[in-house]
């Protein structure tokens, strides 16, 4: 044999070692990987479990929690003095402050409503229409916060909001959050109103505000039927600077009267929220009298009011009977 021949066979003997030690390692490269993406996994498959298992012991509490949650809201000590404020705080800086519990107890009973509708029909879509103000407030935080939303990616795509109410967009921006904060989208598809930015009542209020509600709804019922052919209901939860027992919801701003008046007609559900605090037995006049206010520039009735009141759903707080010998008659400002 020559020495070019020798070469030849030693070269391909290395080449064949070298083949056979590549495909062990190849192998065991294989197996590893396997193994990784078993582990991987496992893992993966654990995290889901706790993640749902959290998901339906955060869905438990919340029902318990719910059933023996408090019906009623008592004040020991109504506010019978007057409040000091800042001067350069807003109307509804000032207003949030007022009955707060039952504007939370108010906002867990809307929330479990619409929550209620949306799990017991899987092919409902609900446009929510949310006022401005501080009694509505309260509800933009729990639907972020609430189990069956926060958990439930499928509920919360099945409920759109409308609103003017602007502290409210910042709580479902700040709450309601999917993602990293650096990329992070809304936990619920919102549409605001257009208007210009009122810092009184910290809402969007012009002209064009109610006009502007009707081409919402009917842009998300444009972009639901496109999708799916779900069942839509369109729920308008509305109230006012009072409510007047005789008149309904009372408005202060030409503006807000015929936004509120709007959310009244194009409401499948009208639910008319009151704190017992601003639940009152005056008129429009009475009020306007009562505060010293003109025509002008004094508290209004919604017009269609009397049109919609056999199917609107109150919702209300009560007080123990002693509550009213406390406060002076026909006395606003107290």
């Amino acid at each position: 044999m020559t020495l070019a021949e020798i070469i030849l066979t030693v070269a391909a003997l290395a080449a064949t070692i070298a083949a056979a030690v590549a495909s062990i390692y190849s192998y065991k490269l294989d197996k590893l990987r396997v193994e990784f993406e078993k582990t991987a996994k496992n893992i993966q498959d654990q995290q889901m479990h706790m993640l749902e298992g959290m998901s339906e012991f955060s869905r438990q509490l919340m029902t318990q929690t719910l059933k023996v949650a408090p019906q009623i809201a008592f004040s020991p000590y109504p506010q019978l003095l007057p409040s000091v404020t800042p001067s350069d705080m807003s109307l509804f800086d000032r207003r949030r402050s007022h009955f707060t519990p039952e504007k939370d107890l108010l906002a867990k009973e809307i929330v479990e409503i619409l929550r209620k509708q949306i799990e017991e029909d899987e092919d409902l879509t609900i446009i929510l229409i949310l006022d401005a103000g501080s009694t509505v407030f309260p509800i933009f935080r729990l639907l972020c916060t609430h189990p069956a939303f926060q958990f439930d990616r499928t509920n919360a795509r099945r409920l759109k909001i409308i609103t003017n109410n602007l502290p409210g967009v910042s709580d479902l921006t700040t709450y309601g959050r999917i993602g990293e904060r650096l990329v992070a989208r809304t936990l619920f598809r919102c549409r605001i109103l257009s208007g210009y930015a009122h810092s009184e009542y910290e809402a969007s209020l012009g002209d064009q505000t109610a006009t502007d509600l009707r081409n919402a709804i009917k842009e998300f019922k444009d972009a639901i039927q496109t999708s799916r052919s779900d069942t839509i209901k369109v729920v308008s939860v509305t109230t006012g600077n009072y409510v007047s027992v005789a008149e309904g919801i009372l408005a202060r701003h030409r503006n807000h009267v015929e936004t509120k008046s709007t959310m009244l007609d194009v409401g499948d559900d009208v639910y008319v929220l009151a704190p017992l605090g601003k639940l009152l037995p005056y008129s429009a006049k009475e009020v306007n009298d009562l505060l010293g206010l003109s025509i002008e520039e004094g508290y209004a009735n919604l017009p269609n009011w009397s049109e919609r009141r056999k199917d609107l759903k109150m919702v209300v707080t009560i007080r123990k009977p002693d509550y009213f010998t406390k406060l002076r008659p026909f006395t606003l400002n107290r």
